[in-house]
């Protein structure tokens, strides 16, 4: 699998992924590369090397990188699906609004998760 933003590739495959499953390849002799597959969290190399003699400092680092990550997934599953209830709450009163037969004026529409603008509004003094 190849990414769009350069021509590496990585595989499902541990043993033919250049992570070797580590989450982390290397691209150039100072440089990684998080890998899409089997990165989930795990410390950057270089800072897996600097605390290697401090196992238990380590064994925190890398838990702490682990939820930091599993954070940051946490949000954006919750942003994704905000947006998609957002989208399906407008889809609803849209459906609402015609099986009524009418369109959106000031007072049908108010919903906290609706964002209408002016435009979108027929006035009823424009009636």
């Amino acid at each position: 699998m190849e990414t769009e933003a350069s021509s590496y590739w990585f595989e499902l495959d541990e043993e033919r992924c250049p992570c070797r499953g580590s989450g982390w390849a290397e691209v150039d002799v100072d440089m990684h590369k998080t890998c899409p597959i089997h990165y989930n969290g795990q410390l950057h190399p270089h800072t897996r090397n600097l605390l290697a003699d401090d196992a238990k400092r380590l064994q925190e680092e890398e838990k702490k990188s682990r939820l930091k990550f599993k954070i940051q997934e946490g949000r954006q599953q919750v942003a994704e699906l905000e947006n998609k209830l957002r989208e399906t709450q407008r889809q609803i009163v849209s459906w609402e609004l015609e099986l009524i037969n009418r369109t959106p004026t000031r007072r049908l529409v108010k919903s906290e998760y609706l964002e209408v603008t002016e435009e979108d509004l027929i006035l009823e003094d424009d009636q």
